[in-house]
């Protein structure tokens, strides 16, 4: 049971959600003066996890690197982890679907590891490798190298990357 207030008339979005589970919203909630909304049910679900370890290019752990959900047309704060002293990171309460996740940590490349298929419920490993910075750089990208996205009834490539598998396929 919740209750919120009081609040000016409008229509609202409500977002419920827990440690355990993926968020539910309510969308076009009527709110009018004097009056109270009731019978508003938010149903959650069971979350997903990705977790995984942090490592650099010698397989040592990188503790306190931290690991956002990347989530570009995202409303609400991102879901972030920290590695612990062994590398080790979880993110948990996570919806179905497709994700990917950031990873920095100072005198490393950010790097982004994309392609997560998560479904309800589900906990997916996903380790996350960190390589040292040069001078001048700043970001690293894992996975072929290419832009995917629907087109007509299949997938298109672009966006090919310069010295990437998929460049060189």
């Amino acid at each position: 049971t919740f209750r919120l207030g009081p609040l000016p008339p409008g229509r609202y979005t409500l977002r419920g959600e827990s440690q355990k589970h993926s968020p539910g919203l309510v969308r076009d909630v009527l709110v009018s003066a004097d009056h109270t909304t009731g019978n508003i049910e938010i149903r959650l679900t069971r979350g997903g996890v990705i977790r995984g370890f942090v490592r650099d290019a010698a397989s040592e752990p990188v503790p306190g690197a931290r690991v956002t959900l990347w989530l570009p047309n995202a409303v609400m704060p991102p879901r972030i982890a920290s590695a612990d002293r062994d590398g080790m990171y979880r993110i948990t309460g996570l919806p179905k679907g497709r994700f990917s996740v950031r990873v920095q940590q100072q005198g490393y490349l950010t790097a982004l590891s994309s392609g997560i298929e998560l479904d309800e419920g589900e906990e997916v490993d996903r380790d996350l490798l960190l390589r040292k910075a040069k001078k001048g750089e700043r970001f690293a990208f894992q996975g072929i190298g290419a832009t995917l996205k629907r087109a007509g009834g299949g997938i298109a490539v672009g966006n090919l990357i310069a010295n990437s598998p998929a460049k060189a396929a």
